[in-house]
């Protein structure tokens, strides 16, 4: 791992860094504080590409990826990539017009917070008032998608295919790859087609919750975007992708 020198990192705001001091926008670059510039640290690597992107699924994450890859975008000599993949339970749809509609369980929290009246029930999720919720004909297709379509059997099959795509597309041009996710709940119902010692999962909602959440009081702090970092780093020196 010597002659790498650029670490090129994909995921969602896990990995832009979406709510730490230097990332407070939507729209802001993505944060120097979070655990890829922390890993690049670690490894002795100076530059960092982020490509995280806020409130992605896997579908768009891996989609995104592989478009910078046909771009020859990548040098097996000197790249490593890091992909913190996100929840599995979020979808999106590509549009004609290319744009991309998020389907995201959280968008339907926030438009039913934005509709309370009670206090009580308000204050049960104040942390999630601080985005915008989604317009009202946007709620319905979200609540229609995830309370007709979406199953876990098919959310489980679409991530893993994904991963797997991109895992064998770099593996195919010899780009040094490791790749972990922020889910931990499917985790555990991995395919006997997917091999398991290729993804490991960090709990970066539970590393918040001990080591202090970001400004926006949703996403991982710096500290615990350190404790990340750190995980990924004794996963890479152990050997554990083998």
């Amino acid at each position: 791992m010597s002659n790498l020198n650029r670490l090129i990192v994909a995921g969602c705001s896990n990995t832009y860094g979406e709510g730490l001091p230097d990332c407070g926008e939507m729209d802001a670059e993505a944060s120097i504080l979070g655990w890829p510039n922390q890993l690049a640290t670690l490894m002795g690597i100076s530059t960092v590409i982020n490509l995280g992107i806020g409130g992605a699924s896997n579908k768009h994450i891996s989609n995104s990826f592989l478009n910078k890859a046909g771009d020859d975008f990548f040098n097996p000599d000197t790249d490593v990539v890091v992909f913190l993949w996100s929840y599995f339970n979020r979808h999106c749809i590509f549009q004609d017009n290319s744009t991309i509609e998020r389907y995201l369980p959280s968008d339907l929290k926030r438009f039913e917070i934005a509709t309370m009246s009670t206090a009580d029930k308000f204050a049960m999720m104040l942390h999630l008032k601080q985005i915008p919720p989604p317009p009202a004909n946007k709620y319905k297709k979200v609540k229609k998608w995830y309370g007709k379509y979406h199953t876990r059997a098919d959310q489980q099959l679409s991530n893993y295919t994904r991963i797997s795509h991109t895992q064998h597309y770099l593996n195919s041009k010899g780009i040094t790859n490791y790749n972990f996710t922020c889910e931990t709940h499917e985790y555990t119902n991995i395919p006997t087609w997917f091999d398991s010692n290729t993804l490991k999962s960090i709990d970066v909602d539970l590393l918040g919750r001990q080591y202090g959440v970001a400004d926006d009081e949703i996403h991982p702090g710096v500290i615990a975007n350190m404790h990340t970092a750190k995980i990924m780093h004794n996963h890479i020196t152990n050997g554990d992708f083998q």
